[in-house]
C-alpha cells in the first residue's frame, strides 16, 4: 500500500476484500454469487471507503484499487512496463493491459513489437522471412544482372538477367559465361534451392529479360542475344544475329530443356535491335511478348503480308504464341521518335494491359483519334498505360508527363479491373488531380487507375536523391505491394523514414492498402549498392523478392555477403 491507499494485486481477486464488497453490490444486483463477483467488482467502482482495502480488488495485475479523497472507490493503471506475470515475459501497457511487449525493446532482436501484425506481441516485422541467400560468383570482377521473376503455383520460381563470369548455383553446380555478357535462367524450389540452372552466350551479349511459368511446370523465357547461340542441346539448331542484337522466346520444359522456340531475325541496311523484354501466359497457355524493336521484326509470320518495320526509332511489339510455339499475330506501334514498353499483364478474361514510355506520338488503334498519345510537352518522354482486348485492340489509354524523361516499369491488373503501375518521375506531373513534383532528385510513385483508366489515387516517396519503384502486384485483397530503390533519407507513411545506410541505393519493400495507405514498409542494406528487380506472390500469399547487391544485405536470417562484384538476392517472406 502507498502513501494514497493504493494496493498493488498481482493475480486473480482477493476473497477476503472481494466479500467485504458483497453488501454494496448486491444493492444493485439482488443476488450475486462467487462466479458473477468476479465478472462484477472490476467493473464496479464508486462504492464508499476509508482506504484502499476497503475497494474490490480489479481483477487485473495493470490495475489498481484507490480510495479517492472523496472516499469513493476508484481504479487507476499501474505504471507502464510493470511485470505482470509471475515468471516474467508480460508487460502492463498504457491502457492497463497485461501484453506480451509495448516497444521493441521488450522483445529479442529481430523481433518486433507488434511483429506479425499482432498488437503487443513480440513477432517478426511483417513480412516474417522464411528464407534468403546470395547467387554470384566467387571472383571479384563477377558480375550478375537480375531482371525478372515469375512464381509457380507449386511455389516453385524462375530467375533471369545475365551474367559475366560465373554463377555458383550450389552442390558444386556453376555456370561460366561464354566470354561476354550470358543470359541465364534458373528455377528456384519452394525451399530456396537451385534445382536447374542454364545459361546461353558466346563472346558477344546475350540477355535474360522476361520469364513466365507455365501451368504444366515449364517456363517462357524471352530476351535479346548477338552473335551466334543455340537454347536446346548440343547438335540443335543454332542461331545467328542478323543485326545487332535479335529478340528470343523459348519455352523450356520442367527440367530445364528446350521445348520450343523462336527468334526474331531480320536483316536491313542498319544495324538493329530487338528486345523481348516481358512475357505472360493466358488461360488457354498462350503467351503473349512485349518488347521494342528497331528495323524490322518477323517472328515466322507476316502481318497483313509484310513485316513491321519501325519508323525511325525504337518502337513497341506485341507478339502471340500458341501453346506449342506457333506464332498467332504480331502488332507494333510508335513514330519517329523512341517508345519502350517494359510492363505487361493479363486480366482473367484475357485483355492486356501495358505500360511504357514514349515520345513523340503513339497510335494503339487504327482508328482515327482512338487511343492516340502524344507526349505532353514535345520534349522528353512520358509514362505512358493502355488497356487491349485479347486479339490487341487497344480499349483505352493515357499518358502523363512534363519536359524531363519519366519512367514506368511495372503494370499490374486486380479482380476488379484496377490497375497499378510503378516507376519514378522527376519535375511536375499531372495525373489527373493536379500536379505532383519530386523532391529533388527522381522519386518512386506508385499509380492506381480503375477499370476505365480514371485515376484512384497516387502516391510519391522520395527525398533530395533517387529514389524508384522497379515492381508493384495486387496481393489479391485489393492491397498492392511495391518494390524499388531509395537513397537518402525517405518516408513511405507509416513508421520512422527509411535511411540508406551505405549512402548509396537500398531496397525499400512496402505495402498499400486499397486506397493507397501505408500499411508496413521494410528496407534492405548495410554496405555497397543494392535495389530491387522483382516482386511476386504464390497463391498462399508468399512474398517473393529479387535484385542485387554489390555489397553486403540483411533481410532478418543473418547477413548475405556478396563475393563478387555483383550478386543476386532471393528471399522468400511468409504472410
Amino acid at each position: 500500500m502507498d502513501r494514497r491507499g493504493r494496493s498493488f494485486f498481482r493475480s486473480g481477486i482477493a476473497r477476503g476484500i472481494a466479500l467485504a464488497g458483497i453488501a454494496g453490490v448486491a444493492a444493485c444486483n439482488a443476488l450475486v454469487g462467487l462466479d458473477d463477483l468476479e465478472h462484477v467488482l472490476p467493473d464496479a467502482p464508486g462504492g464508499a471507503c476509508s482506504a484502499a482495502a476497503d475497494c474490490p480488488a480489479p481483477g487485473s495485475a495493470c490495475k489498481v484499487a484507490v480510495c479517492s479523497e472523496a472516499g469513493v472507490c476508484a481504479v487507476e493503471n499501474v505504471p507502464v512496463k510493470t511485470s505482470c506475470t509471475e515468471g516474467g515475459g508480460a508487460v502492463c501497457s498504457a491502457e492497463g493491459e497485461c501484453v506480451g511487449c509495448v516497444d521493441d525493446a521488450d522483445c529479442n532482436a529481430p523481433l518486433v513489437c507488434g511483429g506479425a501484425g499482432v498488437p503487443g506481441t513480440c513477432g517478426c516485422e511483417s513480412p516474417c522471412l522464411e528464407w534468403s541467400k546470395l547467387l554470384g560468383g566467387s571472383n571479384s570482377t563477377d558480375n550478375v544482372f537480375a531482371s525478372m521473376m515469375s512464381v509457380h503455383s507449386d511455389s516453385s520460381a524462375f530467375v533471369t538477367g545475365w551474367f559475366d563470369g560465373s554463377i555458383e548455383m550450389g552442390k558444386g553446380a556453376q555456370l561460366v559465361s561464354a566470354g561476354g555478357q550470358d543470359a541465364f535462367i534458373a528455377k528456384i524450389d519452394p525451399s530456396g534451392s537451385v534445382l536447374w540452372g542454364r545459361s546461353v552466350g558466346d563472346p558477344d551479349e546475350q540477355l535474360g529479360f522476361g520469364v513466365g511459368a507455365t501451368g504444366d511446370g515449364g517456363v517462357i523465357w524471352t530476351g535479346s542475344f548477338k552473335g551466334t547461340v543455340g537454347f536446346g542441346s548440343e547438335g540443335m539448331t543454332s542461331w545467328t544475329s542478323m543485326g545487332l542484337r535479335d529478340a528470343f522466346v523459348v519455352k523450356l520444359n520442367e527440367s530445364g530443356l528446350l521445348a520450343w522456340q523462336n527468334v526474331s531475325s531480320y536483316e536491313t541496311a542498319t544495324i538493329a535491335d530487338q528486345f523481348g523484354a516481358r512475357v505472360v501466359l493466358d488461360a488457354a497457355g498462350n503467351s503473349i511478348v512485349f518488347g521494342h524493336f528497331a528495323g524490322g521484326l518477323n517472328f515466322g509470320t507476316p502481318i497483313n503480308g509484310a513485316d513491321p518495320m519501325d519508323m525511325g526509332a525504337y518502337d513497341v511489339f506485341l507478339v502471340k504464341f500458341g501453346p506449342g510455339g506457333d506464332h498467332l499475330w504480331t502488332k507494333a506501334f510508335g513514330d519517329a521518335k523512341p517508345q519502350r514498353g517494359p510492363g505487361i499483364a493479363l486480366d482473367a478474361a484475357g485483355n492486356i494491359y501495358l505500360a511504357g514510355v514514349l515520345g513523340g506520338t503513339l497510335s494503339l488503334s487504327p482508328e482515327p483519334g482512338k487511343c492516340d498519345l502524344t507526349d505532353i510537352s514535345g520534349a522528353g518522354e512520358d509514362i505512358w498505360v493502355a488497356k487491349l482486348d485479347p486479339a490487341g485492340n487497344c480499349i483505352w489509354a493515357k499518358n502523363y508527363g512534363n519536359a524531363d524523361t519519366q519512367y514506368v516499369q511495372t503494370v499490374d491488373v486486380d479482380a476488379d479491373g484496377s490497375v497499378v503501375v510503378a516507376g519514378d518521375l522527376v519535375g511536375a506531373v499531372n495525373f489527373g488531380n493536379g500536379a505532383i513534383a519530386s523532391y529533388g532528385d527522381r522519386d518512386a510513385f506508385v499509380l492506381k487507375l480503375d477499370k476505365d483508366g480514371k485515376l484512384a489515387w497516387i502516391r510519391r516517396y522520395g527525398d533530395p536523391k533517387t529514389q524508384g519503384a522497379v515492381a508493384a502486384i495486387f496481393d489479391g485483397s485489393g492491397g498492392v505491394l511495391v518494390a524499388g530503390r531509395f537513397s537518402g533519407e525517405v518516408s513511405f507513411g507509416v513508421g520512422d523514414p527509411l535511411i540508406s545506410k551505405s549512402g548509396l541505393d537500398s531496397v525499400f519493400l512496402l505495402k498499400l492498402d486499397s486506397a493507397g495507405n501505408s500499411v508496413w514498409r521494410r528496407g534492405f542494406g548495410e554496405t555497397g549498392a543494392s535495389e530491387s528487380r522483382s516482386v511476386r506472390l504464390d497463391p498462399s500469399g508468399n512474398i517473393f523478392l529479387m535484385g542485387t547487391t554489390t555489397g553486403s544485405i540483411d533481410f532478418g536470417g543473418g547477413l548475405l555477403v556478396s563475393s563478387a562484384a555483383k550478386s543476386m538476392f532471393l528471399v522468400k517472406f511468409n504472410p
